[in-house]
């Protein structure tokens, strides 16, 4: 490997670290998505790349102790799959804006730290991620 080639890999490696993989039918399309966290300094990527040959989709959250809402607590984020069957609004009081009950498709989870997860949907009304939290 050419020296430019193997810095930048070891670069690329160190600095944008993808911890978590994820795939399933997140956006409740029929088609496999993948799902993955990239890691920087301070934040956590979640990327979704729609199997459907569409634009990825991604969000950001913050790492570390802070009383901000979108921030994990721990230094690093884990992200695994779980059902999205249950209506949510016994739970919030309502379901989240564009969820949508499923036994077909996924959610995803993102953790880390002693605070309460992030659950990930795909918002069937803004064809995009969105999030709650307790």
């Amino acid at each position: 490997m050419k020296p430019f080639l193997l810095i930048l890999s070891l670069l690329s490696t160190s600095l944008f670290a993808s911890e978590s993989l994820v795939n399933g039918d997140i956006d409740c399309d029929g088609k496999n998505d993948i799902a993955k966290t990239v890691h920087t300094k301070n934040k956590v990527k979640v990327i979704v790349e729609l199997g459907n040959g569409k634009n990825s989709n991604e969000l950001i959250f913050g790492l570390g102790k802070s009383l901000y809402q979108d921030h994990l607590c721990g230094n690093k984020g884990s992200l695994n799959s779980e059902t999205l069957e249950k209506d949510l609004s016994m739970m919030l009081g309502k379901n989240p804006e564009g969820y949508k009950p499923s036994s077909s498709c996924i959610g995803l989870r993102l953790s880390g730290g002693e605070c309460d997860s992030f659950h990930i949907f795909w918002n069937h009304k803004t064809n995009q991620l969105n999030w709650w939290r307790l």
